[in-house]
């Protein structure tokens, strides 16, 4: 079976949206931001604490560091979209990122764009995920196949997708 589309700048961005929600290592990643953002905000506070002077703007760099620390998943997420973007709008990369065809076979992932041809066994997807609009073919933790519901078709999306779990979990059973 195989499916036919064309990636789109929000493709991109509900992918790098998914990734700070759904993967493990871009959350430990961001744990350990905000367990810095902590340090620095507790050190803020022993400096407070043990000089005299400039209370106001130890107290204000202390604000900032407890806002960073609330916000860093956002941050985060507004970062990788714009890498995204960046790399979705380079015209080096135009081939890459806009048609695609992927068909599955018993034995992997065949990937056929403009500009690459290339095969993944499925010992190597590391992962397979599907959210409301989207399903994900991961090759890495990190890196994915992005494919969009709407552009495929719900009939043609669902059966896709079902079978590349059942292929999938017969490879890594």
């Amino acid at each position: 079976m195989h499916i036919e589309y064309e990636l789109r700048e929000r493709d991109l961005e509900a992918f790098a949206g998914y990734q700070v929600r759904r993967s493990p290592n871009l959350r430990r990643q961001i744990r350990r931001m905000r367990l810095a953002y902590a340090i620095g905000f507790l050190l803020l506070i022993a400096g407070f604490l043990l000089t005299d002077g400039l209370h106001i703007l130890i107290f204000a760099l202390g604000a900032i560091g407890l806002l960073l620390f609330i916000l860093a998943p956002q941050i985060y997420e507004i970062r990788l979209r714009r890498h995204f973007l960046n790399e979705f709008r380079n015209p080096a990369n135009s081939l890459k990122y806009r048609y695609r065809k992927l068909e599955l076979t018993p034995e992997g992932v065949e990937d056929t764009s403009d500009l690459v041809q290339a095969s993944f066994k499925w010992s190597a997807v590391s992962r397979i995920d599907r959210a409301p609009s989207y399903g994900f073919i991961y090759i890495t933790s990190n890196t994915a196949y992005v494919i969009p519901r709407d552009t495929v078709g719900p009939e043609a999306f669902d059966s896709f997708m079902d079978l590349a779990t059942t292929y999938w979990k017969q490879a890594v059973a």
